[in-house]
């Protein structure tokens, strides 16, 4: 926990200290009444039990992914685009979570597809495949 901001950084939360955000790219955004779920190609760390060599081509190890906050008391936008980005092969995206830290219980998110605040039990990331 950084003392000076009162914040925690995302890699001190649960389990998420084997994945790097900054450089993942959100390919959906999934809103209901109690979850939030962004579904993305996520950067797994070195540390991560997972992790591999990336291909030549790409600078991380991506992985497909859903970072889910469930039992969710408190969502509240500050802001939303929903325009993706179009990527040089044709793929679509949202950009990337350029910010995830919680300050007393509330996980702040932003990137260029918006920013969010909420409360909810500790957020888990499940890789898909």
């Amino acid at each position: 926990m950084n003392n000076v901001t009162g914040h925690t950084d995302y890699w001190e939360i649960g389990d998420l200290d084997g994945y790097y955000f900054e450089d993942s790219y959100i390919e959906r955004i999934v809103w209901t009444e109690n979850n939030l779920t962004f579904t993305l190609l996520v950067v797994l760390r070195e540390s991560h039990e997972r992790y591999t060599e990336p291909p030549a081509d790409e600078q991380h190890c991506y992985h497909k992914a859903t970072l889910e906050f469930r039992d969710v008391s408190r969502c509240e936008w500050q802001s939303l685009n929903i325009v993706p980005v179009i990527d040089p092969d044709g793929s679509m995206d949202f950009g990337n979570l350029d910010s995830f830290v919680c300050t007393k219980g509330r996980y702040q998110l932003s990137g260029e597809w918006g920013q969010v605040e909420v409360e909810s039990a500790v957020p888990v990331v499940r890789l898909l495949d």
